[in-house]
């Protein structure tokens, strides 16, 4: 495409957003919100909080038609740019003047291996370890590698650091067939775990953690639909955490505070 065309493309994309803004604004009030909403989410988040936003959008909120992009950080912050989506998760975002970043919770980071029964005990592991080994991870400007490069160069550690294909689930198949190891949340690999096909320890001396963010437009009206898809992705964390597909702190106490009646009105 010319770079006429992709001017052109962005601007319709942004009229379209804008077309369906005002009539989801129109249509929907809080109590009872309507229209469609394009939620952008990374690989690990998408595959800890999948099920449990379900429920609670089909519960709560069924007018809604929410439309999940999964992809990797760098393609998420396009998407957004080019108004393909109206809201994404994505970590240590920082905020702008059009922009609102709202942080979700704070991940812990673990060093994942290849399961072996030998190694399945260990449970912890000092960051400066970690030079021994080779990493998966390609860079990327809100991507993981950006969290490892600073907290090592924090600390003086030198990572070995191969090509991942920019892709979480690749990195952990990687991962899984020997041919690496890599760094990442607990969301990424708890269904790997759980089944004895990786081994996990969190990495400690110092713990190492990054911050999952939701990022909406500043420059718009208050719309219900994005607005309920907002709170529903807090309470879907907050139930990922009791279930124990992610591991970190939630920031908002307000999950944790609806987490019982919430469990009571989606069983």
């Amino acid at each position: 495409m010319t770079a006429v065309g992709e001017k052109f493309l962005k601007s319709a994309h942004s009229l379209l957003r804008q077309f369906d803004v005002l009539r989801n604004s129109v249509q929907g009030t809080d109590g009872n919100p309507v229209g469609n909403v394009r939620l952008g989410l990374p690989y690990g988040i998408n595959n800890a909080i999948a099920a449990p936003l379900f429920r609670i959008m089909s519960n709560r909120y069924p007018d809604v038609n929410l439309d999940i992009e999964e992809g990797n950080t760098t393609f998420l912050e396009r998407a957004y740019e080019d108004n393909l989506i109206d809201l994404m998760v994505n970590y240590d975002f920082e905020e702008r003047m059009d922009q609102k970043s709202e942080p979700l919770y704070s991940e812990d980071l673990y060093f994942v291996r290849a399961y072996d029964p030998e190694i399945e005990h260990v449970k912890e592991i000092d960051l400066k370890d970690l030079e021994h080994y080779q990493i998966g991870s390609s860079p990327g400007r809100y991507s993981l590698r950006r969290t490892l490069e600073k907290y090592a160069h924090e600390n003086g550690v030198k990572f070995r650091f191969v090509a991942d294909f920019r892709s979480a689930s690749a990195s952990i198949k990687i991962t899984e067939a020997g041919l690496m190891s890599t760094v990442c949340p607990w969301d990424w690999i708890h269904d790997q775990v759980a089944s004895k096909r990786v081994c996990a320890a969190k990495i400690i001396n110092p713990s190492m953690s990054r911050t999952a963010c939701i990022v909406s437009s500043l420059g718009e009206k208050p719309v219900p639909a994005i607005d309920a898809t907002i709170g529903a992705t807090k309470q879907a964390i907050a139930l990922a955490e009791k279930e124990g597909k992610l591991r970190g702190t939630i920031f908002h106490s307000d999950q944790a505070e609806a987490l019982a009646s919430l469990e009571d009105m989606i069983r």
